[in-house]
């Protein structure tokens, strides 16, 4: 399957057949549980709290945890199920592509859903990302919370429902 180098809103995706529902499942067919863990990354405190505002907003069937490191957020997935991460490129610690190394050792196999949501706008950044594993490079002044659960939704379709701990 090609990945996209930056993904981004379309009018145009909504008005095609099968438009902004296409590769969309519902949360019971991605997971055995009725709620899809969540883990977003992010030192920005407002941003943090926005997007977790947007995801809890687009589906109840989300279970979102947060962390401003990435040293923590991989310490969530030693210790938690957890279905997809959301991270930024830009973290106190380390970089958002040391902790999708982390979680994704084989990018052509990836276990676990991972999206970058960065402000970073560099084209040379989002293909390294996707070709390290990453399912998408978002932008976050370019993305609503709906377009950010849809992409949700679709990395975990793409993965598949995770099977353990990391």
């Amino acid at each position: 399957m090609q990945k996209s180098t930056i993904w981004t809103p379309n009018v145009n995706d909504c008005l095609r057949p099968g438009g902004c529902a296409n590769g969309v499942v519902e949360p019971r067919e991605m997971s055995d549980s009725s709620s899809i863990t969540i883990l977003l990354i992010d030192s920005h405190r407002e941003d943090r709290q926005y997007w977790v505002q947007r995801l809890n907003i687009s589906s109840q069937a989300y279970r979102v945890l947060e962390t401003e490191t990435g040293a923590a957020g991989l310490d969530i997935c030693r210790t938690q199920h957890v279905d997809c991460v959301v991270t930024e490129l830009t973290l106190p610690d380390m970089s958002g592509f040391e902790v999708l190394v982390h979680l994704v050792p084989r990018a052509t196999h990836p276990d676990i859903a991972v999206l970058m949501l960065t402000h970073v706008t560099l084209p040379a950044m989002a293909t390294f990302a996707l070709n390290s594993g990453a399912q998408k490079y978002l932008i976050k002044s370019r993305i609503s919370g709906d377009y950010l659960d849809r992409a949700i939704q679709r990395a975990i379709a793409f993965i598949g429902p995770r099977k353990n701990n990391f």
